[in-house]
């Protein structure tokens, strides 16, 4: 279906898919090749262990292919295989243990609509007879041509970097502009010799504008071969970079700049050319014929006006890109050094096969180098808690709140301190019984102005659709609250400590516990690496995954640096582009009052004051841009802080040091004109006028 030829081999063929437990063969993706095998073609027909049970590779898939999902597979195996691979009941037996996802190809005369209202008219005559919850309401389809579907919500999630993109192309035209006006009121002579010879002003318009696509199309050209390279260094830095634990496990989007998007840089340089090489055109074909044969150019100040609101307008978007980038320099900071209260240091997670978890936790708690060892239901840092409504009491106002399953030893793993209260015991860890801990947070929420030690909380039933239900979910109506734990990161530190966690107890004995979180002695990562020897020994195929927890916590910080580093280099070529524009504006102005610095310096002014006049029409220019930039900064900030609690709106820091770099570089890039105005001869400029 989806037109996949094997590299070396064969695919899955529906012979291999027909009796459960039968037909134990795999298919190994092309990088899974290379990297496990070392690109061998010898491998096909080797028998390899996968979870203890022996697999057969009958082929590769073509290099390229990654599958439908949005984590990139190493292997595929046919669907009958999933009792043994899981050591569970069969997907097709009476239990269904899993939901299955179904992928179909629509034939070509069929839009999604269409099948959509077929399907759902077909699932509801099969489900007519079945119990109303498992009955058929709705179908819904989604595009699966890439792993990525081009949903408003991943938009959504592109629309800050376009939008900072966009504003350094606005800095680029804006300059090209203000270049455009200079050398039209420079050829306004020129221009009104043209049009007193006959010379049709939209035809006049048009030349200008050509000479604006001349200086346009190269660029655009030369820009995509640039972002060719850019893109295939960034993604080797990424790579290097990114925690090797994790590298497998995230989905590289192919970034093939194809003549799709060299066809839409050309029509960017081309909007762009048309949007601001306009306004010269206009604004130079406007001269009076007498005054621009003459040399006397009346209309320069509606043209200066221009310019320097073209000026103004490169400051605010200069000032806006500094100031979010250090809002998120801060940002990143910050989330280096949030205490997520949960010491990561020296513990590893285990993910283990659910028939073999307790016979491994044995083996870890005999080893030597492991200090203690927790089952977790969801591990923290990995994943987000799931939810379930409770009520304080005697209340009807159930609340969603987050929980989660740990063994008694999990807050001694991670050293989270109980505030008040007690532990669970091995004995209510092992019954699973009606008692809770609960995060400070949860406490204040609940019982904002009483004990909570010894309050009860009713769970409110499970959903009864059982595909929507947790896979794990209290058994207790009521539970009793013995312990206050700190509030610590179970998701992520981007959304900050958990609002709610409630932790019920559980045991390393107890099924669908997802992870074995071990505190060991020493370099962690030298004995992971020994703990994975002795572990592959002793129970082959039992274990999954070990992941330092450092590792865990690094990768949350990562997003923080790659957007920090994209920003910074975003934010210096807008401070780059800005001192140019400023530079190229006064030292317009600069020659245009050549003839009126002459005569103060003939006065008696003093070069340090035309410097100063200079300096100071800068500043000028600078100021309003400041003002308003961080005006609009503030705002984005807002946007940034509802999002991501480790953003400030207003850090006076971040706005005092974007400011005064803008300020500075006004200063800087007018020192070089005011220098020159200051070096002006008054005899010569009034002799030669």
């Amino acid at each position: 279906m989806l037109g996949v030829t094997p590299a070396v081999g064969r695919i899955i063929i529906p012979s291999d898919d027909v009796t459960p437990g039968t037909n134990a063969v795999i298919v190994l993706s092309y990088t899974a090749w290379r990297a496990k095998f070392a690109a061998d073609p010898g491998v096909i027909g080797r028998i390899v262990s996968l979870r203890g049970y022996p697999f057969e590779i009958v082929g590769i898939a073509r290099r390229g292919f990654s599958g439908i999902t949005k984590s990139p597979p190493d292997f595929w195996a046919p669907m009958t295989m999933y009792s043994e691979f899981m050591n569970g009941p069969d997907l097709f037996g009476p239990g269904n243990p899993h939901p299955l996802e179904v992928a179909g190809r629509l034939l070509p005369s069929v839009s999604p609509e269409d099948a959509r209202s077929s399907l759902l008219v077909s699932a509801k005559q099969l489900t007519a007879d079945l119990a109303e919850p498992d009955r058929v309401m709705s179908v819904g389809l989604q595009s699966s041509a890439t792993s990525f579907p081009l949903t408003a919500e991943t938009i959504e999630s592109f629309i800050p970097a376009f939008a900072a993109f966009a504003l350094v192309l606005l800095l680029a035209c804006a300059n090209v502009a203000n270049m455009m006006l200079a050398r039209a009121m420079g050829r306004q002579r020129e221009i009104g010799v043209r049009l007193s010879l006959g010379a049709a002003r939209p035809r006049l318009i048009r030349q200008l504008l050509t000479e604006g696509f001349v200086l346009a199309i190269p660029a655009a050209v030369l820009g995509f071969y640039i972002a060719r390279l850019g893109v295939q260094f960034g993604l080797r830095t990424f790579l290097a970079i990114l925690p090797s634990e994790f590298a497998g496990k995230i989905r590289i989007v192919p970034i093939n700049l194809d003549w799709r998007v060299f066809s839409f840089v050309l029509a960017a340089a081309c909007v762009s050319t048309f949007a601001f090489a306009l306004a010269p055109a206009l604004q130079a074909t406007r001269a009076d014929l007498i005054s621009a044969t003459r040399g006397d150019f009346s209309n320069r100040l509606r043209g200066e006006r221009l310019r320097h609101f073209l000026v103004v307008t490169q400051v605010v978007v200069c000032t806006l890109l500094l100031v979010s980038t250090g809002l998120l320099l801060r940002a990143a900071r910050q989330a280096e050094a949030v205490d997520v209260g949960l010491n990561v240091h020296n513990v590893i997670e285990i993910h283990a096969r659910e028939n073999v978890r307790h016979q491994i936790a044995t083996l870890l708690a005999s080893d030597r180098s492991v200090e203690s060892v927790a089952t977790v239901w969801r591990a923290p840092l990995n994943s987000s808690l799931r939810g379930i409504g409770v009520a304080a009491g005697d209340t009807r106002n159930f609340v969603f709140a987050g929980f989660n399953f740990v063994s008694p030893e999990y807050f001694d793993v991670f050293r989270v301190p109980l505030v008040r209260g007690r532990n669970f015991t091995p004995e209510e860890g092992r019954d699973e019984a009606d008692v809770v801990v609960v995060s400070q947070a949860t406490a204040h929420k609940f019982w904002p102005t009483t004990q909570a030690i010894g309050q009860t909380l009713r769970i409110q039933p499970p959903p009864s659709d059982k595909y929507s239900a947790p896979d794990k979910y209290p058994q207790h109506a009521t539970v009793r609250v013995i312990g206050i734990a700190r509030d610590v990161v179970s998701y992520s530190v981007v959304f900050g400590p958990d609002p709610t966690c409630i932790y019920f107890p559980t045991t390393g004995a107890a099924s669908l516990n997802r992870s074995l979180m071990v505190r060991v002695h020493g370099n962690h990562e030298a004995v992971r690496r020994s703990l994975d020897s002795k572990l592959s020994a002793a129970v082959p195929g039992g274990i999954d995954e070990i992941i330092p927890m450092e590792q865990v916590l690094d990768i949350q910080y990562f997003p923080f640096r790659i957007f920090s580093w994209i920003l910074e280099a975003l934010g210096g070529l807008a401070l780059i582009l800005t001192a140019a524009g400023i530079y190229g504006v006064i030292s317009y102005l600069v020659a245009l009052r050549s003839k009126e610095i002459g005569i103060r310096m003939a006065l008696g002014a003093e070069p340090p004051g035309v410097i100063r006049m200079v300096l100071s029409e800068s500043v000028k220019l600078a100021l309003p841009g400041m003002v308003i930039g961080s005006c609009i900064a503030l705002a984005v900030g807002c946007v940034l802080a509802a999002h991501v609690f480790l953003v400030q709106a207003f850090d006076p820091s971040a706005y005092a040091l974007s400011s005064a770099i803008v300020l500075v570089a006004a200063t800087v890039a007018a020192c070089i004109p005011a220098r020159r105005a200051s070096l002006v001869d008054p005899v010569s400029v009034l002799r030669h006028d």
